[in-house]
């Protein structure tokens, strides 16, 4: 059936919702700071290296810091994920640990 003022198609937009991921994030290694808007994310790695390319797409974060490429899932206070340096990949899970 035809809905009124859509004649020929109508065009549907799909928002995800990005997770709030914005915070200090514990790390094994040292602190993650991230600040939030929307779907794009900023903030520093041990306080000195910004990162770069930072994207919440859900609950999935990617973001780059130090040359190395972070992937995660975020649940609420954690965060857990792969973090890729050249050829080499390890796990990691961080905390969230306040704003």
């Amino acid at each position: 059936t035809e809905k009124e003022g859509c004649t020929a198609y109508c065009t549907a937009y799909l928002w995800i919702v990005p997770a709030k991921v914005a915070g200090k994030w514990k790390l094994p290694d040292g602190e993650l700071v991230l600040k939030q808007q929307y779907q794009k994310i900023s903030g520093t790695l041990n306080g000195k290296t910004a990162i770069s390319k930072g994207v919440v797409r859900a609950e999935r974060v990617t973001f780059t810091a130090g040359g190395a490429q972070y992937t995660a899932k975020v649940d609420g206070d954690k965060m857990t994920g792969t973090v890729k340096s050249g050829s080499n990949s390890s796990n990691f899970t961080a905390t969230r640990s306040g704003s």
